[in-house]
């Protein structure tokens, strides 16, 4: 009589947890009815949204459950050749209004220079880390960066500033940074005002850098190194470093 009053209360918190559960039938055993109920996601419901591509409005459906940046693919929409209003790793949504405007043909030659100087330099892409090939040295009179390579790079500006250390996935965890590459050794977030965004950087200690992005935190004199590792970015810490400024 327990193992019938024990069964019964099995089989109805069962039903309680998921009623489709036994799809239409009753388990033939106890030990069926206390299995544990494994329920699945069931797919997100289409969603209606706005697209405006260069002030062309079009309305399209999507699935509920992606990314913009999957959703503008998905149109045959390249979203690297655009602004995109919206940022790439949300998911869409109901109502909502993706505006995009083509990038000029000079942003998207400096973006594909930014990105090939990153594959194929060897500071940036973590090769080699900190300090272990450019250098200065000073060539009748003016001072130089020697990088890698051996290619001389001229000094335009030297500053003493307080440097921290980040992470790629630090900030909004999209890994992007303010001028669309990819976060990576070899990466420094500067203030626009003190350092251009675009010019690049050499630190002894860490090497030569793309200054290409930004903070909240980084005001003034205060550069902002990116490490992929993140115990080399604890055993950095925070620490007053030279930054010299090259010649473009």
């Amino acid at each position: 009589m327990k193992v019938l009053k024990a069964f019964v209360l099995v089989l109805f918190c069962s039903f309680l947890v998921c009623p489709a559960a036994f799809a239409g039938r009753l388990p033939s055993s106890p030990r069926e009815a206390s299995r544990t109920v494994v329920i699945t996601d069931r797919a997100a419901k289409p969603v209606r949204l706005k697209l405006i591509v260069d002030n062309v409005k079009r309305k399209i459906t999507a699935a509920g459950n992606i990314t913009v940046e999957e959703c503008l693919k998905r149109e045959g929409i390249h979203p690297e050749k655009y602004h995109v209003s919206v940022p790439l790793n949300e998911k869409v949504k109901k109502g909502m209004v993706i505006s995009l405007t083509s990038k000029t043909p000079d942003e998207l030659k400096k973006e594909q220079q930014e990105t090939d100087y990153i594959k194929n330099h060897p500071s940036i892409t973590g090769r080699h880390h900190a300090g272990s090939g450019a250098q200065l040295v000073t060539k009748d009179g003016v001072t130089f960066v020697r990088d890698e390579a051996g290619s001389l790079h001229r000094v335009t500006a030297h500053f003493w500033m307080e440097a921290t250390a980040y992470l790629p996935e630090d900030g909004n965890g999209d890994g992007i940074t303010a001028i669309g590459v990819p976060a990576a050794y070899g990466i420094a977030a500067v203030d626009p005002d003190v350092i251009p965004l675009g010019s690049r950087i050499f630190v002894p200690g860490y090497g030569i850098a793309l200054a290409a992005d930004t903070g909240g935190a980084i005001e003034g004199d205060i550069v902002d190194l990116c490490y992929d590792d993140y115990d080399e970015a604890i055993h950095f810490g925070r620490r007053d470093v030279d930054v010299y400024l090259l010649a473009a």
